[in-house]
């Protein structure tokens, strides 16, 4: 389809047992939450997971259809807070739950990169951070050191 003045074609949203991009494949077999009893879908730059529904919902406004697990951006898969949410901490291979009382949650909640070499991890690439057992968002983890990836507009002033 194109639209008027336009001289791109619209791409329709591309349903799949899989996401196509290989970054974003490799990320899901860190997660034990199982995906089934739907799709994953591609629009644009955005990977959902959309349960399949038997239901007629033509008269239901839906405000989304399923859960956003992440973008890609230049050919990488970064997960979205909204998949974070979604998990439970032992759901996800790689996670860290502080304690409330570290000094290192608030850092995390305002967007800073947390030090966490005191831990002697051996983790490297994704993370999910949590505190007291609850999932906060997602970092990267290399050497010893966390990159927030927390959401900037939910990020502590």
């Amino acid at each position: 389809l194109k639209k008027e003045g336009s001289s791109s074609t619209h791409k329709m949203n591309k349903k799949r047992n899989q996401p196509s991009n290989k970054d974003a494949q490799e990320f899901l077999k860190l997660l034990s939450k199982p995906f089934k009893n739907g799709t994953f879908v591609e629009r644009k730059n955005l990977l959902l997971f959309e349960p399949n529904i038997d239901k007629d919902l033509s008269k239901v406004r839906l405000i989304r259809s399923g859960l956003l697990l992440g973008e890609i951006k230049k050919n990488r898969f970064e997960p979205s807070q909204a998949l974070a949410s979604a998990l439970k901490m032992n759901e996800f291979k790689q996670s860290l739950s502080l304690s409330s009382k570290d000094e290192r949650v608030i850092k995390y909640l305002k967007g800073e990169t947390i030090d966490v070499s005191d831990l002697d991890t051996k983790m490297k690439g994704w993370i999910l951070v949590g505190v007291d057992g609850y999932s906060l968002g997602f970092g990267k983890i290399s050497k010893g050191m966390i990159k927030n990836k927390y959401k900037k507009g939910w990020r502590w002033q």
